[in-house]
């Protein structure tokens, strides 16, 4: 008898075991391979609902499906959450409001939010809803209207804007939710924000707290229907495109394509995702999760593109070996600062220009896999000089509107890819040019144009959301400079040391690596 209780012992602890890891195994958060439809356009398959007075009921019809879309109506606090967890992906969402608000938020601003990286069990953050007068702090974990989690706000003129939500885990531990991000103090009265997303400010770590979207509104209220003069959510009744890439513990955001909002050593770096009911009526039509390419955070080499003309190729011009580029020494330099291997990929073309780079992205970028790509352009193409005919006429080689146009096409159709892009604005021209005998040079001065096709790049830069490293700035600045080109036009050893001096720094910060120095807590 003895020996039988032994036995059936033992294969209960083999069959509990097997459930522990089949639960296990459950749990465990699933990176996309594939493209992944969270939405089948029928049914809330794959979804479970919750709402802080009713639970998992849903007696109101708060959670529906009808004509493709899922419909939150905003008729009290809570979710719709993804049965499973999830790391490593790119969400794309596309929204729309509806016309109705209830309860608390009757009167106020349309809102709902995206829930990143959420953990706990249903109910479990410590806010019990817009304007609830109690917090979720007793012993029933589950009183409360969401998760914890990181939130990407969906707001009336707040959308892109990232929010910590407190909670607890199942057993009652708090959730120690933390971002580091560039940031700027924002003072404006009637927000809940008070810090702005800047990319060239000093990051912080933050365990509390919501970051405004780096173009915010500084008049921005909680009323409806407000819209900022920067704001890049579509008109009411116009669908919004939502994009949260979520690689290794990083989160960007991007709203109709302009990146808004970005953070950096997130915790928790993976869990489920919640689309928010709080009062305000919303449709969403497409929900998917995309492949992700690998962070710099994660392991592997990171692989770096650099995309342009001759400035970028470098070889041969003003005496410059491979070894004097400014490609390889940002991969030797950051190699050594990052303690892991990096690679720079040459994508320099002699004479390129923008409209022709296009055409070759597939082949010279997007087939290198990259997880970064810098983009020089400007200078070939506010040029008279024409290849074609090694000869020189009165107009640009490539319209300044052209040039920006297709410029933001590159960057979009990059970042679609999850690829982080660089834009770096050309070198100026000095007077030793072989072109400096022509009358619009003489007239206006050697870099009348190139300025303006700087400026272009700044421009793209502000309206995509992305990096600009000014490398035309930062050459005027240093009069000293114009000695560094020997033909006017292409940079030689000490040009590009000072190049690749911009790119290291800048390079350190976008991948979540700051040189020595502490960060602000």
């Amino acid at each position: 008898m003895r020996a039988i209780c032994r036995l059936l012992n033992a294969v209960l602890i083999v069959l509990t075991g097997l459930a522990v890891a089949g639960a296990a195994e459950l749990d465990a958060p699933i990176v996309p391979h594939q493209v992944i439809k969270l939405f089948n356009g029928k049914d809330l398959s794959g979804w479970t609902t919750w709402l802080v007075d009713t639970k998992r009921r849903d007696p109101r019809g708060a959670y529906l499906v009808r004509d493709g879309m899922i419909r939150i109506s905003g008729d009290g606090f809570g979710y719709l959450s993804t049965d499973r967890a999830y790391k490593d992906y790119r969400l794309v969402v596309e929204l729309k409001w509806g016309t109705q608000n209830f309860r608390t938020r009757k009167g106020m601003a349309r809102d709902s939010g995206i829930f990143l990286h959420s953990v706990g069990p249903d109910g479990a953050s410590y806010d019990c809803g817009w304007g609830s007068r109690r917090s979720n702090t007793g012993r029933d974990i589950s009183s409360g209207a969401y998760k914890a989690a990181i939130e990407c706000q969906v707001m009336e003129g707040g959308f892109g804007d990232l929010l910590l939500i407190h909670g607890r885990y199942a057993d009652g531990r708090h959730v120690p939710l933390r971002v580091t991000v560039p940031v700027a103090e924002r003072r404006v009265a009637a927000d809940y924000a008070k810090y702005q997303y800047d990319p060239n400010a000093a990051r912080q770590i933050l365990s509390s707290g919501a970051i405004a979207w780096i173009d915010k509104d500084t008049a921005w209220q909680d009323v409806p229907t407000f819209r900022g003069q920067s704001d890049v959510e579509s008109p009411h009744g116009k669908w919004t495109r939502v994009e949260c890439v979520c690689a290794g513990d990083r989160i960007t955001v991007l709203v109709n394509g302009k990146q808004v909002n970005e953070a950096y050593k997130v915790f928790p770096a993976a869990g489920k995702i919640l689309l928010q009911c709080e009062g305000s009526e919303i449709f969403f039509r497409k929900i998917e999760l995309h492949p992700v390419r690998r962070s710099a955070g994660m392991s592997g080499p990171l692989r770096i593109v650099a995309l342009g003309d001759s400035i970028t190729n470098g070889v041969g011009l003003a005496r410059v070996t491979e070894a004097d580029t400014f490609r390889d020494i940002v991969r030797r330099e950051l190699t050594e600062q990052l303690g892991s291997k990096v690679e720079v990929v040459n994508a320099g073309v002699n004479g390129d220009i923008v409209t022709l780079a296009i055409e070759r992205l597939k082949s010279d970028v997007l087939d290198r896999k990259p997880d970064l790509v810098t983009i020089m352009f400007g200078g070939n193409e506010a040029g008279f000089y024409r290849p074609e005919t090694d000869g020189f006429t009165d107009t640009p080689r490539v319209d300044r509107d052209e040039f920006k146009v297709t410029l933001g096409k590159v960057v979009d159709r990059l970042r679609a890819e999850g690829i982080t892009v660089v834009l770096m604005t050309c070198p100026p021209m000095t007077d030793r040019y072989g072109g400096m005998h022509l009358d619009p040079y003489q007239k206006h001065g050697i870099n009348f144009l190139v300025k303006d096709y700087a400026q272009t790049m700044r421009d793209v830069a502000v309206e995509k959301g992305v990096e600009l490293i000014d490398v035309y700035r930062s050459f005027q600045q240093n009069p000293s400079t114009r000695d560094y080109f020997p033909d006017g036009l292409h940079p030689d050893a000490r040009g590009h040391r000072l190049i690749a001096g911009l790119l290291v720094r800048r390079l350190t910060r976008i991948i979540g690596r700051r040189p020595p120095g502490p960060e602000k807590q």
